[in-house]
């Protein structure tokens, strides 16, 4: 059983600052071979030319809807888009990226239910795309796992269910700086049951202005990682889980504490940089996913805790190469 043709699909491109790739972007949904769209340009209060070129975008396609805002930010810009969308399915595209003109098609292919989330694959580039569209009839499952297919939790390029996303109340969290998607998605897969991978790709622009620009960066991922873990951890406080999903979101707290150990150790940062940033963000967490004993030395030997965590990682690297 597959997608019917006639489900409608909401694209949602949140627009800030991108006039120079605006329009091959925009382009390339326009084309695609999935008809029945409904493609929403948020224009997140850009300063450039981009709300005019939304709006003409807009009178020349019918699907294509325009909300214009003021500046808030790419949670904040999805989230309206997200508030307006009306098909059964969600794709989130950034702006200045490119998807292939059978990408919509494929994921629809391969969508069954609410209980299935359909990714694409990611090619990364800069100036003009290189490659093809991929084999369209390649799919695979690959339990939850995004990184291994992907290199990391991105919301891009996958086929959300808006009736799920709806019935959970799930928004992007307007708080956080970077990783927004990886807490979404960290939320999202506790309520399915597999992943697809769908040997197409979404084409991931380079773009030297992007936040993503900022990840070397070792002390802004630390913090960013740091307001991820409180995100996600205070979103499942007090809701009704099964034991699977009270399993998987202690294995979401262990991903965001390797990502937050790991960056320390990538940058050198010392527990008294990392206690300050703690502390300064007041990242308090709900601490009911954490195992006891870890919980009993995050409070009583934090200094310990860290050092036990980083030469275990040390240890893990050296092993690896």
């Amino acid at each position: 059983m597959t997608m019917p043709n006639n489900t409608l699909v909401s694209i949602i491109v949140p627009v800030y600052k991108v006039e120079k790739y605006l329009d091959e972007c925009v382009s390339s949904l326009v084309m695609q071979t999935y008809q029945n769209l409904e493609i929403i340009l948020v224009n997140d209060g850009s300063p450039d030319n981009c709300p005019a070129m939304c709006d003409a975008w807009q009178m020349r396609d019918g699907r294509i809807k325009v909300v214009h805002k003021t500046n808030g930010g790419v949670s904040d810009a999805r989230n309206a888009g997200i508030r307006i969308a009306t098909g059964d399915w969600l794709l989130f595209v950034d702006a200045d990226d490119i998807v292939p003109v059978g990408l919509v098609e494929a994921l629809a292919s391969a969508r069954v239910d609410d209980k299935i989330l359909v990714i694409s694959g990611v090619e990364r580039f800069s100036g003009k795309v290189h490659g093809n569209a991929g084999n369209c009839d390649t799919v695979r499952y690959c339990g939850k796992d995004l990184i291994s297919k992907r290199g990391g939790m991105y919301c891009w390029g996958a086929l959300y269910s808006r009736v799920l996303v709806k019935k959970l109340e799930l928004q992007f969290d307007t708080t956080l700086r970077n990783i927004e998607d990886a807490v979404w998605n960290g939320i999202y897969l506790r309520y399915i049951s597999k992943v697809v991978y769908v040997d197409v790709p979404y084409f991931y622009r380079m773009n030297p202005n992007s936040i993503t620009s900022k990840c070397v960066d070792y002390v802004w991922q630390v913090a960013s990682w740091i307001a991820a873990r409180r995100s996600i951890m205070n979103w499942f406080a007090k809701k009704p889980l099964t034991d699977e999903q009270r399993k998987e979101v202690s294995g979401m707290f262990r991903h965001c504490q390797n990502n937050i150990h790991g960056e320390c150790v990538a940058g050198n940062i010392s527990y008294g940089q990392l206690h300050a940033m703690e502390k300064e963000s007041s990242a308090q967490y709900d601490m009911a996913f954490v195992p006891l004993p870890e919980r009993w030395m995050i409070h009583h030997c934090p200094k310990l805790y860290y050092g036990i965590y980083t030469w275990l990682l040390r240890i893990k690297k050296a092993i690896r190469k």
